[in-house]
């Protein structure tokens, strides 16, 4: 995940919305490097719409499973509003699939069931199964990334210094502690598990990494 934010990461520095990130579209290379790869849905954002995000007049565009709920708003008076942070939601699919292998949302559906029964309609929070047991570390900052409103949703700057991402599980623990004046880090082997698929960067755990991304098509 540390790998796959870098490249969000750099694509916000050039004002690039993917729109289509999924696990089909990171690839490894020979040293076990992530790239993200297929640009055919993705936005250009201008210099002067950076902050407050671009139109989209594509709705239905997109791989439905990985897309946050202000890609599918429709009847408005004006077409809504995405920026970045739609990359964000996306990524954090992706990290809830490598830690219960299956998507939080429409996991048994077709992209016409999720339209039809407007699954991102009326699913307003992120459930998490009891199995297997995640740190909470790993589960606060995927509600982050999973928050139903742009608004308390962070950008891709934002989700890629977060101390989870850059310090790990104890660092995430202790930057929430430091917020909310009490708590403590997660530990053993719940803290273990969730580090291992958020920080796999070595070779032998990108490729592992790699294996699984590409069984979540």
């Amino acid at each position: 995940m540390v790998q796959i934010f870098s490249g969000l990461r750099y694509l916000a520095s050039r004002r690039i919305i993917h729109y289509d990130l999924k696990p089909a579209n990171i690839l490894f290379d020979s040293l076990g490097q992530a790239k993200i790869t297929d640009f055919g849905l993705s936005k250009m954002v201008s210099e002067g719409q950076t902050q407050a995000g671009i139109e989209l007049t594509s709705q239905g565009a997109g791989t439905y499973w990985y897309l946050p709920p202000e890609a599918f708003e429709t009847g408005g008076p004006a077409p809504p509003r995405i920026s970045n942070k739609l990359d964000v939601w996306s990524a954090g699919v992706i990290f809830y699939s490598l830690l219960y292998g299956k998507k939080p949302y429409g996991e048994s559906m077709s992209q016409e069931q999720m339209l039809r029964e407007r699954v991102m309609a009326v699913q307003r929070e992120v459930e998490f199964p009891a199995r297997p047991t995640v740190s909470p570390e790993a589960k606060d900052f995927i509600r982050r990334c999973l928050a139903w409103q742009q608004d308390a949703r962070p950008d891709v700057e934002a989700a890629a210094t977060d101390p989870y991402l850059v310090g790990g599980p104890a660092a995430a623990a202790a930057a929430a502690a430091a917020t909310a004046g009490a708590g403590g880090a997660g530990g053993g082997a719940t803290a273990q598990q969730a580090a291992g698929a958020g920080h796999g960067i070595g070779r032998g755990m990108s490729l592992g990494l790699g294996a699984v991304l590409n069984s979540r098509r």
